[in-house]
């Protein structure tokens, strides 16, 4: 990547921390907050809805953020196209099983989703209806596991992480992230990094001692909850870009 041309707007350098949804994104989020620090800030894309089209637009800063902030992450669930080109992305991907089932966990938590797993794999992988207006709206740019995953299969200016890799070894991933996206990738400090690693995992015990009976941000759980059926419709479905990212079987 030429950082000389990299996309900057008043002298504020800009980049995607792009996923689809349940895939790591708020916890690496939190983590490269630690790391880059003060003159750091992150947004999200903005929808408006004009004569019944829904489009994305730049996201906005107060003039008081964009005085301090010289790197802003945009933190989305779009997919590839509908970035703005020419600027750095980090892409999360992980099993779309255990994407799915975090997922519904979700929607039973902050939508009071009160369906089984059955109805809801039945709803969102089958059907491929969305549970709340905005996400609905989403949809659109979004796109399923499959369509936003494959969008940043060999596209330029993207840092791809698996979800699984990052529970592996944290600190070396996030490093190397971080010296992605840095204005200076000099100003990466090892020791910073290790203790965002730190505070990371200590917030996501937590939240895990919180939720008995969910199997949050573990790798692998679906194979407990799916049945052979619904496997079979993933593989279906998804495999093909599935094997892509090494998630075949």
């Amino acid at each position: 990547m030429d950082r000389a041309t990299r996309y900057t707007w008043g002298g504020t350098h800009y980049f995607y921390l792009a996923s689809f949804p349940r895939s790591g994104n708020h916890f690496v989020r939190y983590m490269i907050d630690d790391v880059l620090g003060p003159h750091y800030h992150h947004a999200n894309p903005i929808f408006k809805r004009t004569l019944g089209f829904t489009r994305v637009v730049w996201p906005t800063l107060s003039v008081g953020h964009l005085a301090k902030a010289k790197l802003v992450m945009v933190k989305t669930h779009l997919q590839y196209q509908h970035c703005h080109s020419g600027i750095p992305v980090v892409y999360l991907v992980r099993d779309p099983r255990d994407s799915l089932l975090s997922y519904y966990h979700y929607n039973c938590k902050y939508h009071d989703y009160t369906e089984s797993f059955d109805g809801f794999f039945q709803r969102f992988v089958v059907e491929r209806r969305l549970i709340s207006k905005r996400e609905r709206v989403l949809a659109n740019f979004m796109g399923d596991w499959r369509e936003n995953a494959l969008s940043f299969l060999d596209s330029p200016w993207v840092l791809t992480k698996r979800y699984e890799d990052l529970l592996d070894d944290t600190a070396t991933h996030l490093e190397e992230i971080c010296r992605f996206v840095a204005i200076d990738p000099d100003v990466v400090d090892r020791l910073a990094v290790e203790q965002a690693v730190t505070m990371a995992e200590q917030r996501l015990a937590e939240k895990r001692s919180n939720t008995a009976g969910r199997t949050r941000g573990v790798s692998g759980s679906w194979h407990s909850h799916f049945s052979d059926e619904q496997a079979t419709i993933i593989q279906d479905l998804y495999g093909d870009v599935m094997t892509e990212y090494g998630y075949a079987g």
